[in-house]
């Protein structure tokens, strides 16, 4: 059943099993409906996990206490529980970026003048996180191939899809996630320096002797960037444009998000493109209510005319 996953929720699923059965020697308990309800009560009292956590223990346990053990937890039992946990934790402060989007595209336009192979890299890599929302995983496993990445007639708009082998967050074998279309930053027919459909364009022409099992490569070793690298390199052109902020290149997510929110006014087109389990995450930790509107293509959204 795990091999249905990404790597990275097979491991968090295992850890889930695996503090269940710590639980489970610890309590003297045998598998049962209310040992399940005691442990995830356990998790938001004395493990002090957060409700969001406690959802994914719950995931991570169905279907191996179903096939295992013939336990199937109601659905109304475990909204009333969540439900609990909820009105008895206190929320954390959410954290909102401090940088300035402004500042950061003001120096990526300048980046998609040069000629260089760096700037290219990162001027598309920065203007595609924030066209496609996506986290440094999912751009990672974009690849140069036709039947993953493909542009429209003159370049209006780019369809991406990350290879078939990779699973994000949330996405499983049988349900993937649409290839997401991005539209074009134009006015009228010119394409305005901020495209990330040209940029994109630019930086694979640039370097189209690399291989196309990849989207983005390192700019001299030319291996694969990696998910890690390509978070280093998000933060690193925030930092150049706008220093001394602390920063996460997953904010760029959020900004992305609350962008196309702003535009299109609907949640349940924000929690499709963005790939969310639901849309409580979103609301609850990603949405900037005070966000800046600049002239950028944001989750498959343009800026409004």
């Amino acid at each position: 059943m795990l091999e249905a996953l990404r790597p990275t929720s097979r491991r968090q699923y295992e850890s889930c099993w695996k503090r269940f059965k710590i639980f489970l020697s610890a309590a003297h308990k045998p598998i049962s409906q209310d040992t399940v309800l005691s442990f995830l009560t356990w998790l938001s009292t004395t493990g002090n996990r957060a409700p969001a956590t406690i959802t994914t223990h719950v995931a991570a346990l169905a279907d191996p206490l179903w096939f295992g053990a013939g336990i199937q937890l109601e659905e109304r039992t475990l909204s009333l529980l969540k439900r609990g946990i909820r009105a008895n934790t206190t929320p954390g402060p959410r954290t909102t970026p401090r940088w300035s989007l402004h500042k950061v595209l003001a120096s990526v336009e300048t980046m998609t003048q040069e000629q260089g192979e760096d700037e290219k890299l990162v001027s598309s890599l920065f203007l595609l996180a924030l066209a496609t929302g996506f986290r440094a995983s999912q751009l990672a496993a974009f690849t140069r191939h036709t039947n993953f990445t493909s542009f429209g007639e003159d370049n209006t708009h780019l369809t991406l899809a990350p290879s078939h082998s990779f699973l994000a967050k949330n996405e499983r074998s049988e349900s993937l996630i649409a290839p997401l279309w991005i539209p074009a930053l134009r006015e009228g027919h010119r394409h305005l320096p901020l495209c990330p459909v040209l940029a994109t364009r630019a930086y694979i022409e640039n370097t189209r002797h690399l291989a196309p099992e990849h989207l983005f490569y390192n700019s001299r070793s030319h291996k694969p960037l990696r998910t890690r690298t390509i978070s280093k390199l998000l933060c690193r052109t925030i930092k150049r444009a706008d220093p001394g902020n602390s920063l996460r290149a997953h904010s760029i997510r959020g900004i992305a998000a609350s962008q196309a929110f702003l535009r299109s006014r609907s949640l349940a087109r924000v929690q499709e493109l963005g790939g969310w389990a639901s849309i409580e995450s979103f609301l609850n930790r990603y949405i900037l209510h005070d966000v800046q509107r600049p002239g950028c293509v944001a989750l498959g959204t343009t800026p409004p005319s």
